[in-house]
């Protein structure tokens, strides 16, 4: 059934004799603001949509009918304050949606969605905890608490075997996380950006399958523990605008990372060598980091980069063996205003874009 954009519907109908509906749709009736009780006994349902029905005010209390369901999306509700507390008996639900809602609190009876596979709660700025058996949702995939006011993960997280994507952008209120974190053994995808995370656990090292890690904007970000070398899956680091003044030797253990951002960090000093282990990386990202004054000799073992952004960066010289960087395509000298020789060795390299020139801040330059 399909209600989408009935602007003037403020109550939904009566479905008591719905005997066969499997999908309902009500998103974009931003007058709805109640739903009928009827809907909790609609057996047949699968699939209910109510995004964007900013005036609902109150669900159906009574869900225990709906045993099939799978997707239930409540996103943009904005004025919608909890769920039914007996949503455990939706035992067929995957998917879970109520991003900017003013929900503040999961009904306990949560932990019995042992088959949901999404459970997202972006922008849910009263929703300050997750139960503590949250580990229980053995089936899920992605926890999605972008610009939440999450204030913590309960340690119970490492138990969600199968979760994939652990998303915690924007959580003004997140300071840590749990060493349980190692134990999420599916982690492909890690997202803490915009956080005042201070430190990372050192069970992050345990991740086997992890192949994105987005600390971007973790201002208060001042050191990678050693153990970051155990990644050996990861194929983007994004560390821009961190307070952290030395990589670990041990990053030379990241031998799939093809893009290692480390944008506007103005507290980075010096590149260990090690990262000329890091074989497969294409693209290094280090515009504005302005306590930078060299590279190793070592970047040169980086045959594959195609891509080196040295923009505002106060640098005196770059190293001769950037001859040997034979990929390269895109060499960023912009406003490098210390940087008044390249090497000899470059005139290997085919291509430099943009020219350096004293428009662009590269002054005297030869």
């Amino acid at each position: 059934m399909n209600l989408r954009h009935c602007y003037k519907l403020v109550a939904s109908p009566d479905l008591s004799s719905c005997k066969n509906l499997e999908k309902l749709d009500f998103e974009g009736c931003i007058r709805l603001t109640k739903i009928h009780e009827s809907l909790g006994n609609v057996r047949t349902l699968l699939q209910l949509n109510l995004n964007n029905c900013r005036d609902l005010v109150e669900f159906a209390s009574d869900v225990s009918g709906l045993r099939l369901l799978q997707n239930l999306i409540l996103s943009n509700c904005l004025n919608l304050k909890e769920l039914p507390q007996d949503i455990g008996s939706m035992n067929s639900l995957k998917e879970l949606v109520i991003d900017e809602t003013a929900i503040s609190m999961l009904p306990q009876s949560l932990y019995r969605l042992t088959k949901l596979e999404k459970l997202s709660l972006n922008g849910c700025k009263f929703m300050k905890r997750l139960p503590e058996r949250l580990g229980n949702l053995i089936s899920l995939k992605v926890l999605s608490l972008n610009h939440s006011a999450v204030e913590e993960l309960p340690d119970s997280v490492g138990s969600l075997s199968n979760l994939e994507e652990l998303s915690l952008m924007g959580c003004q209120s997140v300071t840590t996380i749990p060493e349980s974190i190692g134990n999420l053994q599916s982690l492909m995808k890690f997202s803490i950006n915009g956080s005042p995370i201070k430190e990372l656990p050192t069970a992050i090292g345990s991740l086997p399958y992890l192949k994105t890690l987005f600390a971007g904007g973790c201002h208060f970000l001042s050191k990678l523990p050693d153990s970051i070398g155990g990644l050996a899956s990861i194929s983007e680091l994004e560390l821009d605008g961190t307070s952290i003044p030395d990589l670990p030797e041990q990053i030379g253990g990241l031998k799939m990372i093809q893009k290692l951002h480390l944008r506007n960090c103005t507290s980075l000093r010096a590149l260990p060598d090690a990262i000329g282990g890091l074989k497969m990386i294409q693209k290094l990202h280090l515009r504005n980091c302005t306590s930078l004054r060299a590279l190793p000799e070592a970047i040169g073992m980086i045959l594959n980069l195609t891509t080196v952004d040295l923009f505002g960066c106060n640098i005196t010289e770059l190293p001769e063996s950037f001859g040997s960087l034979e990929n390269l395509e895109m060499l960023i000298l912009n406003e490098c205003k210390k940087l008044h020789k390249l090497p000899d060795s470059t005139r290997k390299v085919e291509v430099f874009m943009p020219l350096a020139n004293e428009k662009d801040g590269c002054y005297s330059i030869a």
